[in-house]
């Protein structure tokens, strides 16, 4: 089951569509109530942070459960999600790109590493942000494996030792090329953490 944080914003049930048509089941949690020990009885296959308004500062749960979260459940953040792991994880707030792009489409180019070995290259992408995560802006542990072809914006990130993934973008658009390949590339990953954490019978 996947777990799908909302933080009050209509896309949020297009991306649960998304991934109903993939065959998952999808759980939607109002991201401003969800607390840890709420995540833990749901005991999801993944988390999926959708996007929304603010800043990651105005959502505090949804960063404390990435931060609990992370290293054991498979984690993806669409746009305001992708800033939200990128605050948890110590992406530079200040080095922030101001980058208006309201239900605009971008030419995206990607290094084939995380979920993009079957993108193709470059592809379009359909965006609906204020503000974007710079490269200068990430940590040794975030890796930017997608830039916007028109400023150099990260437009994808992955942590180099726990299963999350960040899109700037949205996959769940029509707007996006091959969205539905990224969104069941996520679920392969999820499937393959979760299959190494079982034990050796």
């Amino acid at each position: 089951m996947i777990l799908l944080l909302d933080h009050e914003d209509s896309f949020t049930h297009n991306l649960a569509g998304a991934f109903a048509m993939l065959g998952e089941e999808v759980r939607i949690l109002a991201a401003g109530e969800a607390t840890p020990d709420q995540v833990r009885q749901f005991d999801p296959a993944a988390i999926v942070l959708s996007s929304g308004a603010g800043t990651p500062a105005d959502w505090p749960q949804s960063l404390e459960i990435v931060r609990t979260f992370g290293k054991e459940v498979p984690t993806l953040g669409v746009s305001l999600g992708q800033l939200i792991i990128g605050e948890v994880y110590g992406a530079d707030a200040r080095r922030q790109t101001r980058s208006i792009r309201h239900g605009k489409s971008v030419a995206v180019r990607h290094e084939r590493g995380g979920l993009f070995a079957y993108i193709p290259q470059p592809f379009r992408a359909m965006c609906c942000h204020s503000a974007v995560l710079g490269r200068d802006s990430l940590p040794l542990e975030l890796c930017a494996d997608a830039f916007s072809v028109e400023d150099g914006a990260v437009m994808a990130m992955r942590h180099t030792a726990h299963p999350v993934y960040g899109l700037q973008f949205h996959p769940e658009s029509v707007g996006t090329e091959r969205g539905d390949r990224l969104l069941a590339a996520f679920l392969e990953e999820a499937r393959e953490f979760r299959g190494r954490q079982v034990p050796n019978g």
